[in-house]
């Protein structure tokens, strides 16, 4: 999840209101995420990653398959706690 508004307030309030929720996003999502505090911009990202090799074909169809379900889950997860985020952010 790339955070990022023409203004850079908007996104670290954002940034600050999920952080804030992390270890109810974790479990929704059902693992540990990535915090990344962008300084050289104006966003952030939340992020999950996994080892491979872009160049080896044979695996995409197995990292399509992961990005869609991370994704996926990844959403559902910042779904949960989007009331008290959007409260925090208001």
């Amino acid at each position: 999840l790339y955070i990022d508004f023409a203004e850079a307030e908007q996104a670290d309030a954002l940034y600050r209101a999920l952080r804030n929720a992390r270890a109810e996003i974790e479990v929704a999502y059902g693992g540990e995420l990535t915090w990344e505090e962008l300084p050289e911009h104006r966003a952030s990202r939340v992020a999950d990653y996994a080892s491979g090799d872009v160049l080896d074909v044979d695996d995409h169809d197995s990292f399509i398959d992961w990005f869609f379900e991370t994704g996926s889950r990844l959403r559902a997860a910042i779904d949960s706690v989007s009331g008290s985020v959007e409260r925090a952010i208001s």
